[in-house]
This record gives structure tokens, C-alpha cells and sequence, in this order.
């Protein structure tokens, strides 16, 4: 992680070769001394900006076409302290295989009890 300039506290832009840095609740308010990641636009020019709430929505996995029906700042709100839909996915896939497991040994034993 850099800094974003080297007079800032805690700037800190985000490397887009690397991994992105945390999205959080509180992006909208983001400012170039924040901790939150911003972008270098320009290096020449040090010109740095924010994530957009899609950009933002993207790096947590949620899909191009999801649509936020709120304002912006309620928006970066919601992505940040969202669970990744990705994420989610996995969770709920590795849940679902053990309750099916869980369930078909339960069936077994009620059979094995009935004979």
C-alpha cells in the first residue's frame, strides 16, 4: 500500500496490479486522507479519485447488471458492508452439502431403527 501523497496522513490509493484494498461502508465520504483506497488517475498530475459505487460493487463480486435503487451514498452503504455474493454462494453451498449429508444420515438411522 502507498500513500497517496507523500504529505498525507493516510491516504492510500490502490494499486490496480495488486489486491484491492477493504471496501467499506463509509466510501461515499472517502477523501484523499481517509484510509479507505482511492484511485490514481494521473501520476503526473497526482490526481486521485474515488471508487464509483459500480466499481466498488464489482470488487465485491456483485453482478455488472445488479442495480442499487437507492441514493449513492446509501449505495457505497450497502456494498460495503455487504457479504460478497461470491462468497455467500460458497457458505451456503458447503451448508446445503452437509445438511443434505446430515439428512440422508438421518434417514438411515430412522430405517436402520425401523428393521
Amino acid at each position: 500500500m502507498k500513500n497517496a501523497k507523500n504529505n498525507m496522513k493516510g491516504g492510500l490509493y490502490q494499486d490496480l496490479e495488486g489486491q484491492c484494498l477493504t471496501i467499506t461502508s463509509h466510501l461515499a465520504k472517502t477523501s484523499l486522507n481517509s484510509r479507505d483506497p482511492v484511485l490514481l488517475v494521473n501520476p503526473e498530475k497526482e490526481i486521485y479519485r474515488r471508487f464509483t459505487p459500480e466499481e466498488a460493487a464489482s470488487i465485491q463480486s456483485f453482478p455488472e447488471n445488479f442495480v442499487f435503487p437507492v441514493s449513492e451514498t446509501q449505495a457505497y452503504k450497502q456494498i460495503g458492508n455487504a457479504i460478497p455474493p461470491v462468497l455467500m454462494w460458497h457458505v451456503a453451498n458447503a451448508l446445503a452439502e452437509n445438511l443434505n449429508t446430515m439428512s440422508k444420515s438421518i434417514q438411515v438411522n430412522e430405517l436402520q431403527e425401523f428393521f
